[in-house]
């Protein structure tokens, strides 16, 4: 599988994926008009795993993950619509590619453009390449433990559920990511450079202006006669090195 360095996620715009396409990276544009909640569903069928699905052991090892695609039973919603998965899948595609996506269901396979194709050999890389770019990772399953009673295991799965809600609290905000970088650099950005960025220059130029602002309030807290051993003086550029 290719890794992709961080100066190809924020300094290209798109990677050519052999006998595929060319996959492109989402930009700020793309997010604001797909919205937050659509944009993390097109990513979902990429962070799958057969770990996911109660599949028979024997069963499993002759499956792909490509293949649960063309199981009609599974679906999912955005919004109003309810999709296959096969439908998700079409749909995220062409969103990525900027091509039209065709399924190919005598050969349990899909036609990216004129000349890409996708199948069960390739579907894969193809998935690790798009999380790679998206900066995600695949779903991690974590086993239940094993309870001395039904009221363990209903205490276990509320503190989850609180451990969940507030972890959906502290996730980064979009919108408050956009107005940093837009406002809170030295100069103003324009709204219309930012939305031709892709999100991996965003979150880039966002961590850049938070560590030079950070560094800055230390500085002038040494500066004042604040502890300097208590307060982190690594220099910026050194925070923000690719």
């Amino acid at each position: 599988m290719i890794q992709y360095n961080n100066l190809v996620k924020i300094f290209e715009d798109s990677i050519s994926l052999d006998q595929v396409g060319t996959l492109t990276f989402p930009t700020v544009e793309d997010f604001v008009q797909l919205g937050e909640e659509q944009y993390n569903t097109y990513l979902y069928p990429y962070r799958l795993s057969l770990d996911m699905f109660d599949i028979n052991s024997e069963y499993k090892e002759m499956l792909s993950l490509f293949d649960l695609f063309f199981t009609p039973t599974l679906t999912v919603t955005i919004g109003s619509r309810k999709l296959t998965y096969l439908e998700l899948l079409t749909e995220s595609l062409q969103f990525f590619f900027k091509e039209e996506v065709k399924c190919l269901m005598e050969s349990s396979s899909l036609r990216i453009g004129k000349s890409g194709s996708i199948d069960r050999n390739n579907f894969d890389e193809v998935a690790a390449a798009i999380l790679q770019v998206t900066n995600m990772e695949k779903i991690k399953i974590e086993p239940l433990p094993e309870f001395k009673s039904d009221r363990h295991k209903d205490i276990y799965l509320k503190i989850m559920e609180g451990r969940s809600r507030n972890s959906a609290k502290d996730e980064l905000n979009m919108a408050t990511v956009i107005n940093t970088v837009i406002h809170g650099g030295k100069s103003f950005i324009p709204y219309e450079t930012v939305k031709k960025m892709t999100l991996n220059q965003l979150l880039n130029s966002y961590k850049a202006i938070l560590e030079i602002d950070s560094f800055f309030i230390n500085f002038n807290q040494a500066l004042a006669g604040a502890d300097s051993k208590k307060i982190d003086l690594t220099h910026w550029a050194n925070k923000i090195k690719i």
